[in-house]
């Protein structure tokens, strides 16, 4: 119940609330898929073993990359909007601020299920969507974001497609 200050090579498991304060950033390993945390993040680690990888986004960016097909049908990221799974191997990001959740796919595909509605998002593509005062989903469509966090990503994706380890 208490919040603790993380260390290198920590182990991650079901359970786990994991904040980055204003000036950090964080990077999870698990098995071929990365999953990044933004500055000001806070992400719930709702389910994580041999089969399943399920996050729940409550505030802020997280970037995901999912390399293998294995991956896709075991990631999702659940916010107060809704669900989202990648449908295809690609890049992903996923952000939560004032009771709105934008999804951003860089490359892949991914699908977003709410009250009563679905959608699905493609490469280059940037949605964002909200919950109307009788809790139906609502959506939007805009151009992907540039930004810190964005360059930052790119930057360690490209760092790992030179890694000799990413290819086995």
């Amino acid at each position: 119940g208490e919040w603790l200050e993380a260390t290198r090579n920590r182990p991650v498991t079901s359970g786990d609330r994991l904040a980055t304060d204003g000036a950090a950033r964080a990077e999870l390993r698990i098995g071929s898929t990365t999953v990044r945390l933004d500055s000001g993040t806070e992400l719930e680690v709702v389910r994580i073993d041999d089969s399943r990888i399920e996050l729940y986004l409550h505030d802020g960016s997280v970037a995901a990359r999912l390399r293998s097909r294995e991956a896709v049908g075991e990631f999702e990221v659940r916010t107060d909007e809704g669900l989202f799974r990648a449908q295809r191997t690609g890049r992903y990001r996923i952000d939560r601020v004032d009771e709105a959740s934008h999804l951003t796919v860089i490359s892949g595909q991914a699908l977003y299920e709410g009250p009563g509605s679905a959608l699905t998002v493609y490469s280059g593509q940037r949605a964002e969507f909200w919950l109307d005062a009788s809790n139906a989903a609502q959506y939007s469509l805009t151009e992907p974001k540039r930004d810190a966090f964005a360059a930052w990503n790119n930057t360690r994706d490209r760092s790992d497609d030179r890694s000799a380890s990413t290819r086995y």
